[in-house]
């Protein structure tokens, strides 16, 4: 279990994340606050990297700002018709 993972001594942390294809991954355990998180997402958006942090402020009662993601811009059937099968 010890390959491949980022261990954080004074914060009792191990971590480990990946990337491939479009997709992100996080594993990390937090000794200190006997808590784990594990996000898996199917975006290589550079928002998933902010959350582990965020979540495990949360895990320990610490206030998190929201996240200022974009908004989704609404299109018709006509314009999106380009785009199906591709």
């Amino acid at each position: 279990m010890g390959i491949n993972w980022f261990l954080v001594p004074k914060d009792r942390r191990a971590l480990h994340g990946g990337e491939t294809a479009g997709f992100k991954s996080f594993a990390g355990i937090d000794r200190n606050q006997n808590c784990a998180v594990v996000v898996l997402a199917n975006t290589t958006s550079y928002l998933v990297g902010g959350l582990p942090g965020r979540l495990f402020a949360l895990a320990a009662g610490k206030p998190v700002k929201p996240i200022n993601a974009p908004r989704a811009i609404p299109m018709t059937q006509d314009e999106l018709a380009p785009y199906v099968g591709r």
